[in-house]
């Protein structure tokens, strides 16, 4: 199903707040802790004393799972369920990298940007590290059959659409979906190995809505942490569990 939105105030619970950018905002962290997604499923977390740290020194190095929550991993305080952050994506060993970091004073370095990365908040607009539900699982690790483990977070993309009236363009997920089944969304996907994030958006656009958009057009404006199902709770009680975390990388024209 697919339909075209009046853009409300709160277009879906929260999941645009991301949307928000933010022109000031300083980070009182003296480290720089920078996140890795590639089209292999194979993302990377590492720490350096410096904002600029290239993270090259493979000691640094440290695996960023499934089950662990991805404001977590940057060692982010965030009490309403957003941070600023610096994007950047590049080419490493011949694949597309998406790389994250706190934002620093003064702005983004060129070839970068600020973007905000919005994570589901709780009823009342609160979040906690501890409430996300990749972090809760991942002291039940034992519980979950080993055929629903899965090691790494995955990287999606999806296209804010929106026509002269104003309206963006939401489609309707099949009841039988894996994740968040007949719910509301924007048109996207998986970014496939060999991709980049841009012409994954504009592939997911043509196929689900018969929409050509050139992937040069489009733009990163906002990142999303995704989990599903969306409380630990329902995880434990339903397979496949975690059947999803993904980083989402909303893009614009």
């Amino acid at each position: 199903a697919m339909t075209f939105w009046r853009r409300p105030t709160v277009l879906i619970s929260g999941l645009l707040a991301t949307l928000v950018l933010v022109n000031r905002w300083r980070s009182k962290r003296q480290s720089c802790v920078a996140f890795e997604v590639t089209q292999q499923r194979t993302p990377r977390v590492w720490c350096s004393s410096s904002p600029k740290g290239s993270g090259d020194n493979k000691e640094d190095l440290v695996a960023a799972r499934f089950a662990r929550c991805l404001f977590h991993s940057l060692q982010t305080a965030a009490s309403v369920g957003q941070i600023i952050v610096n994007y950047k994506e590049t080419i490493k060993d011949g694949e597309v990298v998406v790389c994250l970091a706190p934002a620093q004073g003064g702005g983004p370095e060129p070839g970068t940007l600020n973007l905000p990365l919005g994570h589901a908040s709780l009823s009342g607009g609160t979040f906690s590290y501890a409430n996300c539900p990749a972090n809760e699982l991942e002291g039940k690790w034992a519980e979950i059959p080993s055929d629903h483990r899965k090691a790494h977070i995955g990287l999606a993309a999806c296209v804010l659409l929106e026509d002269c009236a104003g309206r963006v363009l939401l489609l309707r997920r099949a009841a039988h979906m894996r994740t968040f089944p007949g719910a509301w969304v924007l048109p996207g996907g998986g970014v496939d190995p060999g991709e980049g994030v841009a012409a994954a958006a504009a592939r997911e656009l043509w196929e689900e809505a018969g929409v050509r958009v050139a992937p040069g057009s489009l733009r990163p404006v906002g990142l999303w942490e995704s989990c599903y199902p969306t409380t630990a709770a329902a995880a434990l009680s339903q397979a496949p569990f975690l059947a999803g975390h993904h980083l989402v990388v909303f893009l614009a024209g």
